[in-house]
């Protein structure tokens, strides 16, 4: 009984220890320099079925599997995803500045985690520099994630390779 006890006891204080030490709300942002125009970069930003040609989680899941409702280069447009690797989930565009930001909602399903994220231009005649920002709230299953997995280094990788391979794309 004391061993029962003694661990339920550990793992309390186990639990308290992790939300103390993971933020409740995280934010990740990455920037790149693009040698285009701010109009040839938006072009792969602001439609979701160009996504798949950048996004590094299409990239490194080969069991993703990408759907759309309605039209895709939109004010409330909504790519939904599965995932052997990733889980389930779903990106919903919720604002649009032509040639300037691109910003969404995004939930995975599977663990509640929702984030809100935007891609901004800054347009420098044929340069373009921009910015891949994400802010979320972490679950208490998700501060276990992050601590776990060392989500913060994870998502800083995933968003450099992002924006190396819009970069590719909007230079050719």
């Amino acid at each position: 009984m004391k061993k029962i006890i003694f661990s339920v006891l550990f793992f309390a204080i186990l639990a308290a220890m992790i939300n103390a030490m993971v933020p409740s709300e995280y934010q990740i942002s990455k920037s790149m320099q693009i040698n285009a125009p701010s109009d040839k970069v938006f072009q792969y930003i602001a439609n979701l079925k160009h996504w798949e040609q950048w996004s590094p989680l299409n990239q490194k899941d080969g069991s993703l599997k990408n759907t759309y409702l309605g039209p895709t280069d939109t004010i409330g447009a909504v790519m939904n995803w599965t995932s052997e690797h990733s889980g389930r989930g779903s990106l919903i565009v919720t604002e649009l500045s032509h040639n300037q930001q691109v910003s969404y909602f995004q939930k995975v399903i599977d663990t509640g985690e929702v984030a809100k994220g935007q891609l901004k231009l800054n347009s420098e005649g044929e340069q373009t520099s921009i910015v891949w920002e994400v802010r979320g709230q972490n679950t208490f299953f998700g501060k276990f994630l992050w601590l776990m997995n060392r989500m913060s280094s994870k998502l800083d990788e995933d968003f450099e390779l992002g924006l190396i391979r819009l970069k590719k794309l909007s230079e050719n």
